[in-house]
């Protein structure tokens, strides 16, 4: 693999992440070359604008998410002591038909993901 580590070096520099290759010269060609493509693959321009909005926004404690929460209206809940019983069944059946709904999904996915585990540790 052709590897233009000056190239590298310089990009990494341009973020003040150069230490990632501190100790390049201690590592053997198949680390090295991990190493090199494992950087190479990291888009340091979005991830250094994602940690300064994050050290920004630690700079301001005081505003938190529940300062722009606000209650829910009346119509948007109930209780089961207010609700009439014909309502309460209805609310029943639906809910039994999409946890019904909602678990076989969750059966295929994890059939899906296990077909997928199987599949991978067989290549390997």
């Amino acid at each position: 693999m052709n590897m233009d580590v000056e190239g590298l070096r310089s990009y990494l520099k341009k973020y003040g992440q150069e230490h990632c290759l501190d100790f390049w010269d201690t590592l053997s060609a198949k680390q090295q070359e991990t190493l090199y493509k494992d950087l190479k693959a990291l888009n340091l321009e979005e991830i250094t604008k994602y940690f300064n909005r994050c050290e920004e926004s630690l700079k301001h404690p005081g505003e938190k998410i529940d300062d722009h929460l606000q209650p829910l209206p009346a119509e948007c809940f109930g209780s089961i002591v207010r609700t009439d019983e014909n309502k309460l069944k209805l609310y029943e059946s639906e809910g039994g038909y999409e946890l019904f709904l909602y678990r076989d999904h969750c059966f295929t996915c994890s059939r899906f993901v296990s077909f997928r585990i199987r599949f991978v540790l067989s290549k390997v």
